[in-house]
Formats: structure tokens, C-alpha cells, sequence
């Protein structure tokens, strides 16, 4: 979470901040509840140990897509 709002910091000025949080925040709650419910599903199915795996991949995908986003919202040199 704290990675997000340091890119989005970094990526919206004030104004579009503020039009935006709302939707960001919106998202993100309904984001938690709905995998919260399928995670209850999945840890039944394939077993907690191997949902760790899955966060892994989703962390490091992350992490790139962040990576991406930095990189396309800089300024041309």
C-alpha cells in the first residue's frame, strides 16, 4: 500500500489527486472484499501453503508493473 501512494504521489499533481482518490479508494475496497472471499475458496482448495506462491508472482508482478508506470510517466529528456 505504501508503495502505491509513493507512485501515485509521484505520477498525479494536487488536482487529479483529489478527483481521484475517491475512485482509488472505492477500488480498493471492493478489491479486498471480493479476493478476500475467493482467497477463502482457493486456501480450501489448493491448500494455504501454495497461496504464498501465488502472492509471490503477484507481488513481483507488481513490482514490474510499477516499474512501468514510473517509467512511461517521466518526461521525455
Amino acid at each position: 500500500m505504501i508503495q502505491f501512494w509513493t507512485m501515485a504521489n509521484d505520477v498525479f499533481h494536487a488536482r487529479e489527486a483529489k478527483r481521484l482518490f475517491g475512485l482509488v479508494g472505492a477500488g480498493g475496497t471492493l478489491a479486498n472484499v471480493v479476493f478476500g472471499l475467493l482467497v477463502s475458496r482457493y486456501a480450501r482448495r489448493v491448500g494455504a501453503p501454495n497461496l504464498l506462491w501465488l502472492m509471490v508472482v503477484q507481488l513481483a508482478s507488481c513490482a514490474l508493473l510499477a516499474g512501468a508506470a514510473r517509467a512511461s510517466s517521466r518526461p521525455p529528456r
